[in-house]
């Protein structure tokens, strides 16, 4: 688990100030291609937010100005961070950074449907290891 407070990796004013956070908070872990997703995440902008009852989807712009997402560090279009969101008396809440060669969409949601989604509090995080399968 990771507890490390107040990181900012990087500054994005065309983003709202929440969206930024979290994907701050999500560069706490540490990982190959972290340094290259911080690149473009300075440069994206929001395309479209869609808001249900315990889900949240952002889909990012391509951003411009930048190449693609290295195949070295990003191999192949999926998830680059997983973080898992724990609170006390409520389920957990998961996010998902998504490429496709950029940056493209951040998807939160409450993982058994209810309608909370943790947004404030990140005390309790676990990220996904997918070079070993687990949340650590």
């Amino acid at each position: 688990m990771n507890k490390q407070k107040n990181d900012q990796f990087f500054i994005n004013k065309s983003l709202p100030p929440n969206v930024e956070r979290w994907l701050n908070i999500m560069l706490r872990y540490k990982f190959k291609g972290r340094d290259e997703l911080i690149s473009h995440l300075k440069l994206i902008k929001i395309d479209s937010v869609i808001k249900e009852v315990g889900y949240m989807l952002i889909k990012f712009k391509e951003p411009k100005g930048t190449e693609k997402l290295s195949l070295e560090n990003f191999p192949m279009s999926t998830i680059v961070i997983d973080m898992m969101v724990f609170t006390k008396g409520e389920y957990e809440t998961n996010f998902l950074l998504y490429n496709n060669d950029y940056v493209s969409r951040l998807e939160i949601y409450n993982v058994a449907s209810e309608a909370y989604l943790e947004l404030e509090n990140f005390e309790n995080i676990q990220f996904y290891n997918f070079d070993e399968n687990k949340y650590e």
